[in-house]
């Protein structure tokens, strides 16, 4: 839910309350010929734009300083040529809520994520010490806010307080002790005083020349913060451990700026980032994540919805309009904040915060008893769907009492739809991870999501014939989700419900092994009671049966197309077939002959991959969750798809392809790999046969950073030792049985040197003489027009021994061996389009 909360202080003092997402801001903003206009900001820390009460964009030119009513081009807005208050924008023709398009709102995005994803990640049990630190500007006046009402948003017990939000939620797992620097009496608020005035932090234009540019707010924000940490690290007691984790890194920052948000201003509006740019050191742990927030958009709500996040919580609102239904709403602190701030609900608080240690599964028929969230323990339950291999349903008491519990919008039974495929949190939702049924809620409606508790009059059971059924997402088709619940009743202290399991579950993990003349296949059992046997289909049609979960098919030729799927056949109370498992595709291949080109346009392509969310897929970025500029089909292993608790590792292997008798051979290949904590792995090996074992000849580098998943050709000589009659090339993808991102391969050629391949999918040279070597090699480049070109210069095994960067592509380099042992090396020749690897023997 979109949101705007205050927070009302003792003194009277109205504040606004800065969650993520706010609309309707009052602002003032002044023309340079001294009009003043008063007007309206909406949006998040990602984008935030100025506009009237009737929805008009106001952008500001920096050619004259003026702000005009904006109009979207391309991308993103630009000022029209209407001043501001001059006219009637609708009068003019103008198109209300003219915003950044989705593309650059997620660049944008992933501006701020892409350095926080390392560096989140704080302690959730035990003494926590928070820092916080308050700055003002040059020009600045003193702070209005006394310290000791800070001190109250914090840490007060006796009214609601960050410090006893975390206590009640996590069931006194979390102490969050809280240090406020620089030191100040209580009666007023001592801060640093930074070097520059406000203006330094606004964007730049003719009326503010001394402003920022876009390629410098982060840099200045960076060195404020920076001398600000610097300032106050005499006053940090040198035994106050800041490190609970021992990762290195500060477990947890706050910086509080004097004054009002400006909506004209990324700097100047609360916002989580991290200090990447420059290094600042507290107690010999580095800064890393912090938050930001301004004099006048500080209350409780925000920093428990910030600090959710710095314990691991996602964001449950949609970051974009796209006019789907409210996920959650105020069931989360994660999704809709209030003042007090309520709980974050139960799944959260198990898969992120770990503050529920485990989520016990219903896999029998009966009668169960649940106690309130506010309760340490039986608080959660989990359901699978009979109709799905990867939703379920998470069922949690949400009782309202307390200081925090009161802010939920009910009391009784709240059933969520987990959605493991649509990664963490419901941000680029839909689809969302976390649902929330409710009376009226569709795939498309978002009904009454304040009336999701079940246990009242008329609210007693909840299956696929009730409002809400239990509808799955199910790739938007909202298909039946086979939940059973009645008999819902509401004790003073519990909650008594009557399930009821259809255990048609469906065989699971599909996989296929080729042979020369036939096809293995093998899944994961069928365990449920009454389970009878296998339906093994192929090509949509029914093949045959199998006691096991096994199963070979002989019945393939060379070069044709086939699809798998298996059911299993149930008898007893849930009689029939379960829903399909994942499909396999195969195609039989011979022995391919040089040059070897895929494109993965067409289901033929013979490559062996897993074929579902645990591995390679073979699809285009739609259909396989990964937001590309690539248009074509290409294979893909999503780390999200698979969900958190399962890991995504697979090999795509090519078909057998003869090398025997070759003098080199060279490899070319178009990849993406996108890398979270450094746990993703894109390497490509290669074996002489089917059945010898799998030799590493690279570990990719990432192919850039950002929303989307970025491309980059890369070429390289396959060792000498792969010149066989049967030789493979795999290319394998590991997320680190963590939550990773994911890789992709597209448009592979693997050819002899001048073999008569389009010379269009192949790329500059690369020379490196004299090669063998025993001192130093020269690397000499052609048809390289790159700005920068990165040197790496590797170790077999992939880790990087040196790194050069050069910004004349067109001249040679030389690089010293003498230090290193005689073997093989790796050179990586590097742009952002492309990667070259060449092999150095030094002798």
């Amino acid at each position: 839910m979109k949101r705007l909360l205050a927070l009302l202080f003792s003194l009277a003092l109205v504040q606004l309350t800065f969650a993520a997402w706010h609309e309707n801001i009052p602002q003032t903003i002044e023309q340079p010929d001294g009009t003043v206009i008063q007007c309206l900001a909406s949006g998040d820390e990602y984008y935030h734009w100025l506009h009237d009460a009737e929805g008009y964009t106001i952008v500001m030119n920096p050619e004259d300083g003026f702000f005009y009513y904006g109009v979207r081009s391309g991308d993103s807005v630009i000022p029209s040529r209407y001043v501001a208050g001059k006219v009637n924008p609708a009068q003019a023709g103008l198109a209300k809520f003219a915003k950044i398009s989705e593309k650059l709102y997620y660049e944008r995005r992933a501006e701020y994520q892409h350095s926080l994803k390392a560096s989140y990640g704080a302690p959730t049990r035990g003494t926590v010490n928070t820092i916080c630190i308050y700055i003002s500007f040059a020009d600045d006046s003193v702070f209005h806010t006394k310290r000791e009402q800070y001190k109250q948003i914090w840490t007060s017990t006796t009214t609601p307080s960050v410090k006893d939000f975390f206590a009640e939620i996590s069931y006194n797992a979390l102490n969050l002790e809280v240090h406020h620097f620089p030191e100040s009496p209580d009666s007023v608020n001592i801060s640093y005083v930074d070097l520059y005035p406000r203006k330094y932090y606004l964007p730049r234009s003719n009326s503010n020349p001394e402003g920022y540019s876009d390629s410098e707010k982060g840099q200045r924000e960076h060195a404020m913060l920076k001398r600000a940490i610097e300032f106050v690290q005499a006053q940090v007691p040198a035994d106050l451990e800041l490190d609970m984790n021992e990762d290195n890194t500060v477990d947890n920052i706050s910086f509080v700026i004097r004054g009002s948000s400006s909506a004209w201003s990324d700097l100047l509006w609360p916002h989580a980032w991290s200090l990447y740019t420059t290094t600042a050191m507290l107690n010999g742990a580095r800064v890393g994540s912090y938050f930001l927030t301004l004099e006048n958009g500080f209350g409780v709500g925000t920093f428990c919805h910030e600090l959710g996040h710095v314990f691991g919580a996602p964001d449950l609102y949609h970051y974009t309009d796209t006019g789907a239904p409210t996920a959650v709403g105020g069931w989360c602190l994660m999704d809709a904040s209030g003042n007090p701030p309520q709980s974050i609900c139960g799944f959260l608080k198990y898969k992120y915060n770990k503050w529920i240690p485990d989520l016990p599964e219903i896999t029998e028929s009966g009668v169960y008893t649940i106690l309130p969230l506010s309760q340490p323990d039986r608080n959660l339950y989990k359901i699978k769907s009979p109709y799905s291999r990867s939703e379920y349903f998470v069922l949690e008491y949400r009782k309202r009492t307390g200081k925090y519990e009161q802010q939920a919008p009910g009391t009784g039974l709240v059933v969520y739809r987990i959605n493991p495929g649509a990664g963490n949190g419901n941000a680029g939702g839909p689809p969302d991870e976390v649902y929330a049924y409710r009376p009226n809620g569709t795939i498309t409606e978002v009904g009454s999501i304040s009336s999701a508790a079940f246990g009242g009059a008329g609210r007693k059971a909840i299956n696929d014939k009730t409002n809400p059924s239990s509808f799955l997402w199910a790739d938007k088709a909202g298909t039946k989700g086979g939940l059973d619940l009645s008999n819902i009743t509401i004790y003073p202290d519990s909650i008594t419900f009557e399930v009821r399991i259809d255990n048609r579950f469906p065989p699971t993990s599909l996989t296929y092994t080729p042979r020369p003349t036939y096809v293995d296949l093998d899944w994961e059992p069928c365990l449920s009671p009454g389970f009878s046997k296998y339906f093994i289909y192929r090509n949509g049609t029914l093949a045959d049966s199998a006691a096991t979960s096994s199963y070979t098919d002989r019945q393939v030729q060379v070069g044709l197309a086939y699809s798998y799927y298996i059911t299993g056949i149930f008898t007893g109370e849930y009689a029939g077939e379960s829903v399909p498992s994942n499909t396999v595709t195969y195609t039989p291949m011979g022995i391919m002959t040089l040059p070897y080109e895929q494109e993965f346009e067409d289901v033929t392509h013979g490559w062996m991959i897993k074929g579902f969310e645990e591995g390679f897929q073979w699809g285009d970025a739609a259909t396989l969750s990964m937001p590309t500029d690539n248009t074509s089909m290409f294979i893909g292993a999503n780390s999200v798809m698979a969900g958190e608790n399962t890991p995504c590792k697979d090999f795509a292997i090519t078909p057998r392809l003869n090398l025997s008798g070759k003098t080199m051979v060279n490899l070319y290949f178009d990849y993406s790999l996108k890398r979270w904590q450094q746990l993703d792995h894109l390497k490509v090996f290669y074996r002489k046969s089917p059945y010898e074992p799998w030799v590493l000849v690279i570990d990719l580098p990432t192919s850039g950073i950002g929303a989307q998943y970025k491309w980059r050709r890369y070429s390289l000589e396959l060792p000498s030792l792969a010149y066989a009659a049967e030789a493979q090339i795999g290319f394998q993808y590991n997320d680190g049985a963590g939550m990773g991102y994911g890789a992709a391969i597209d448009n592979v050629v693997i050819r002899e040197p001048a073999a008569g391949v389009d010379i269009g999918k192949v790329e500059a040279g690369v020379t490196i003489f004299p090669n063998p070597a025993d001192r130093e090699v020269t690397v000499q480049l052609t048809g390289i027009t790159a700005d920068k070109v990165t040197y790496h210069l590797a170790g077999i095994d992939g880790r990087i021994l040196s790194t050069r960067v050069s910004r004349q592509s067109g001249l040679s380099e030389t690089f010293s061996l003498a230090e290193l042992p005689a073997g093989i090396y790796n050179l990586l020749v590097e742009t952002d389009s492309q990667v070259i690897v060449k092999r150095i023997i030094k002798q």
